[in-house]
């Protein structure tokens, strides 16, 4: 089994991550027990979803 991330809900229509949100997949990227050289975190809204990024340390966030 490979962990490649997290994913959720969020009851709003066009979601944004938390200050919580972006801290958890922050600490999962610095687990040196991760397997892959990337993580992902998916929240899901009612209309659109919000997608992070994070390799190398750097993290990109799209919205769809």
């Amino acid at each position: 089994m490979v962990y490649i991330g997290e994913w959720h809900t969020h009851p709003e229509s066009h979601p944004t991550p938390s200050s919580t949100d972006i801290e958890m997949i922050r600490r999962q990227y610095q687990n040196k027990g991760r397997n892959t050289d990337f993580l992902l975190l998916v929240i899901q809204g009612t209309v659109s979803r919000y997608v992070v990024l994070i390799k190398n340390g750097q993290l990109t966030a799209y919205s769809e």
